[in-house]
This record gives C-alpha cells, sequence and structure tokens, in this order.
C-alpha cells in the first residue's frame, strides 16, 4: 500500500515540499524553483527601473532643450527690446537737442528785437518739422527673419514614423 502524501507540491515541478512561499507572488514552491523565481522577478524588476530612468533621461533632455529654446527666444527679444528703446531715446534726444537750440535762437531774437518775417516764418516751419517727428512714428520696423533661432527636436522611435 502506498502512502498518501500530505506534504504539499511545488506548483512548478511538482516534487513534495517544505512549505516555501513566494512574497512576490504568494505562490508555494520548492527551494530551487523559489529562487529561481526570485531571480527572474528580480530581473524584471531591474529591467523596470532601467527603462524608467532612460524614459526618465530621455524627458530631461527634451525639458532641456526646452529651457534652452525658450530662453534664445528671450534674449533674442530683449535685444530687440533693448535696440528699439536706444533708438527711441537718441531720437528723442536728438529731437530735444533741436527744440533747445530753436528755443534759445527765438529768445536770441526776441533779446534784440531782431524778428525778421522769414527768421520767424523759417522758425515755425523747424517747430512743425520737430512736432511731427515728436508725433509720427519713426522709420524702425521689426520683422520677422527666416533663420531658425529654435533647432527642432525629433524623437525617433525604431519601427514607427514620426514625422508629426
Amino acid at each position: 500500500m502506498s502512502a498518501i502524501s500530505t506534504k504539499p507540491c511545488c506548483v512548478t515541478c511538482g516534487k513534495e515540499i517544505t512549505v516555501l512561499k513566494c512574497e512576490s507572488c504568494c505562490r508555494t514552491s520548492c527551494g530551487t524553483q523559489l529562487v529561481v523565481q526570485c531571480d527572474a522577478t528580480n530581473k524584471q524588476s531591474e529591467a523596470k527601473v532601467n527603462q524608467q530612468i532612460q524614459q526618465h533621461a530621455l524627458i530631461q533632455q527634451v525639458d532641456d532643450w526646452e529651457c534652452n529654446a525658450i530662453n534664445r527666444i528671450r534674449e533674442t527679444a530683449e535685444e530687440a527690446r533693448r535696440l528699439i528703446l536706444k533708438h527711441t531715446t537718441e531720437r528723442i534726444s536728438l529731437i530735444t537737442m533741436k527744440l533747445t537750440k530753436l528755443t534759445e535762437q527765438l529768445q536770441q531774437y526776441q533779446r534784440a528785437n531782431n524778428f525778421i518775417a522769414k527768421t520767424v516764418s523759417q522758425c515755425q516751419d523747424e517747430l512743425t518739422q520737430l512736432s511731427k517727428q515728436l508725433v509720427e512714428p519713426s522709420s524702425v520696423t521689426v520683422r520677422q527673419l527666416f533663420t531658425p533661432l529654435v533647432t527642432k527636436i525629433h524623437v525617433d522611435i525604431p519601427g514607427k514614423d514620426t514625422t508629426d
């Protein structure tokens, strides 16, 4: 007569075993199978961690590109603003100097009581021109050049068409 075994059996190899239970998957196995199973689980976990690290590095690369591109755009915009403000300041300073000179000239004529119709007319014309220069916008324009300020980023995924 054969005895009926009351010991549990390994789910993988069918041997009677002392109960060893994997904490990851809660399966009972013999010692040999448990070690093999744990190694496989550890390798899978390591592969997942490595994949996440690689994806994080790729995302970081995209984030760095974005920050650099935004900084180049900001620097270019700031340079354009600086040039416009410099030109505007120089223009206003020049008009102010001309107005000051015209005012001094008129004061000299007034002190000398030497107003000639031709002189008054010339001063009025000059004052009209200076007023127009203050009111009218300068000839400065802002235009976009068709040279790339920011290089385009592209993600290559083998086996996928990513030409979106």
